[in-house]
């Protein structure tokens, strides 16, 4: 019963209204002396409990009697009529939200505790992304964010990620480890770094079943995000030309050069550049 109780709390139910529901639920149509005898609440009090229930669509209130009598709205009904509301709040709320002038882009450096929130700021990275998404992704991780990362090349973004594992992403230049599993293998954690246009960046290691933030942080910084996305490319490059030639094969290196000579912030003008210069006045 406490669950119960704590649960329409959140709902924005009163501990009085909560008492109402319930008694109302399991014990159908009554008066609201009566509900007040039954829960040992004041009568004035009940009453008024009752029109803010009635109000909110959880209480249903006959004054075709001489006593004026009430009965709980079927919870399953309830609950639909709130999650309806709800959706319909959000959706209200999201376009509202959309119209908001967006604030100017700050250096600051931000600790993140809550896997969830880790998760939820990669992917909105990745969904903000327009030009290029970097990533070095451990496998265990790679779920949270796959979706995401095909929903941008599906719109033209360059994704190319580091992975350990074999696995297919749609439209995604993998740069697969050899011998993945024994390289992540060697530590009880996963980690995940995405980095976005050079100019968002999230880099995360959680524990082994991610139900917990061992160290996270994200920045639209220019200079962090300048130095992690050429970590990250360089990274993801200098590994695909030792696999390469490992193997003999020098033509596949020299065309995985030509094809990320592009993306190089300095050389090619690449995508962390133009924020790089502009946030620090260096032209």
């Amino acid at each position: 019963m406490n669950d119960t109780l704590d649960r329409l709390a959140t709902l924005g139910f009163t501990a009085l209204e909560a008492d109402i529901y319930l008694y109302l639920l399991q014990n159908g149509t009554s008066t609201g002396y009566a509900v007040s005898k039954a829960i040992g609440k004041a009568v004035a009090n009940t009453y008024k409990g009752i029109e803010s229930l009635r109000i909110r669509g959880a209480v249903e209130v006959s004054d075709t009697s001489k006593s004026r009598s009430c009965r709980a709205v079927p919870w399953r009904q309830f609950l639909a009529s709130q999650r309806a509301s709800y959706e319909t709040n959000l959706t209200a709320l999201e376009a509202a939200l959309e119209a908001l002038p967006e604030a100017a882009d700050d250096e600051a450096v931000y600790q993140l505790d809550n896997s969830d929130r880790v998760i939820t700021a990669a992917v909105e990275a990745i969904d903000n992304a327009k030009r290029i998404v970097l990533g070095d992704i451990e496998p265990s991780a790679l779920p949270h964010v796959k979706a995401a990362l095909e929903r941008a090349t599906a719109r033209g973004v360059e994704v190319r990620i580091k992975i350990y594992e074999p696995e297919d992403v749609e439209g995604a230049h993998i740069t697969l480890r050899v011998r993945g599993r024994e390289v992540y293998g060697r530590t009880n954690d996963v980690a995940l770094h995405i980095n976005a246009d050079g100019k968002e960046d999230v880099l995360a290691i959680f524990n082994h079943d991610m139900s917990r933030v061992l160290q996270a942080f994200t920045t639209r910084s220019a200079l962090m995000n300048m130095k992690h996305y050429c970590a990250l490319l360089y990274e993801l490059t200098l590994t695909d030309i030792k696999q390469n030639l490992r193997r003999g094969d020098v033509e596949a290196s020299l065309k995985n050069l030509d094809d990320t000579d592009h993306l190089q912030p300095f050389s090619a003008n690449g995508p962390p550049l133009e924020g790089y210069i502009k946030t620090y006045d260096l032209k």
